[in-house]
């Protein structure tokens, strides 16, 4: 197959960057996500990709081939997209076949391509249909089965699964990722979803606004935020963040509550001559009590409660926080009419994160830089 190089890559729209100074590689055969809000420009990057867009600045290679001002045609990737782009006219067999048509494929390889192509993907039985006689979800493999046929050296996919329903996309998550590795085809997919991204991936980059703000695997990319916004952006519900100051030795939170940090936190801190620090706590690691059981515990009051059948979302309120601050738990056990009950809420020391308030980047990596 082939990887796929963007070497300091700059697009603009006017005055808008969509991609900013771009410098990634993609591996070959590796399932590479895309991840980002909405306008962020993952669709430009997979645009650029694609040839449908031409970089302002830099270059693209597929291995060591330049292919920055290659024609669409001539680059051998295949494109999905959101709306799956189908013909509404053409049955299901046609849509599949179109690509092998204009590369006037003979027509007894044709079949036996469409044919193939439809096993894999299980929809062999809806050939003889139209487009609007299937669901979203079969629309969604007649793509896919087009994409496949043209046996192209790249999958482009531009957010495949946002058009199915909620319980319908947790399974195509799942055949989508045992296609790709099947093929073994270097892939590109576009997400705003980061529990897409997280599931599907072997690397994600995070995008926004045309910038990267971080490449990592899942793993890494949860548990090593680079900053406030990849923690934010990375987790369900998103991770929490606490202003605090640092104050002999301690983080001092609200003027009043007192947390102590490992004497590895202290010493980049300190080394760093950093005083504001963003103190952030996913919600699974806030726990809750109705007494306070250590020195450390953080008095609060439930705001709300999110029952989800296998777990629970408490939103805790301290005024002293900030007016506009909710606090996230996520506990094991259901509430049940407590809205409005003082409770005391506990960080897990052992699996904090720390940022400098000025520059909302994790310390860690601050002191990797310095």
């Amino acid at each position: 197959m082939v990887s796929v190089v963007l070497d300091n890559v700059t697009k603009k729209f006017g005055k808008v960057i969509a991609a900013n100074e771009l410098t990634f590689e993609v591996k070959d055969k590796e399932f590479f996500v895309l991840l980002g809000p909405s306008g962020g420009g993952k669709s430009t990057i997979l645009n650029l990709v694609a040839g449908l867009e031409r970089p302002d600045k830099g270059r693209i290679y597929f291995d060591d081939e330049d292919v920055t001002f290659l024609a669409p045609e001539k680059r051998n990737v295949a494109m999905v997209f959101q709306t799956y782009a189908l013909y509404p006219h053409m049955k299901v067999f046609d849509n599949i076949a179109t690509p092998l048509k204009v590369m006037k494929i003979p027509k007894e390889e044709i079949k036996r391509k469409v044919k193939e192509a439809a096993e894999l993907l299980r929809i062999d039985h809806l050939l003889e249909r139209m487009p609007y006689e299937i669901s979203g979800g079969e629309r969604q493999r007649v793509a896919l089965a087009r994409a496949i046929v043209r046996n192209p050296r790249i999958f482009l996919l531009d957010e495949p699964l946002s058009n199915i329903d909620a319980k319908l996309r947790v399974y195509a998550r799942a055949e989508l990722f045992k296609l790709q590795r099947r093929l073994g085809v270097t892939t590109l997919y576009v997400t705003h979803d980061q529990a897409e991204a997280m599931s599907m991936g072997d690397r994600i980059a995070v995008i926004n606004q045309g910038k990267l703000i971080q490449i990592a695997t899942p793993e890494e990319l949860y548990h090593m935020p680079i900053d406030t916004f990849v923690g934010g952006f990375v987790g369900s519900p998103p991770m929490n963040f606490i202003d605090a100051v640092y104050k002999d030795k301690k983080l001092v939170i609200a003027g009043r509550y007192v947390i102590t940090i490992p004497q590895n936190v202290m010493k980049i801190i300190e080394d760093l001559s950093l005083n504001e620090i963003l103190l952030g706590a996913r919600p699974e690691h806030v726990s809750i009590n109705f007494d306070k059981t250590d020195p450390e515990d953080i008095e609060a009051e439930i705001y709300a409660i999110e029952y989800l059948g296998n777990e629970t979302i408490v939103d805790l309120y301290n005024k002293d926080l900030g007016e506009d601050k909710i606090i996230k738990a996520r506990i094991p056990w259901r509430f049940k009419d407590d809205v409005g009950r003082k409770v005391w809420m506990k960080f897990d020391k052992n699996n904090l994160y720390y940022f400098d308030a000025a520059t909302q980047t994790n310390i860690f990596h601050l002191s990797a830089k310095s």
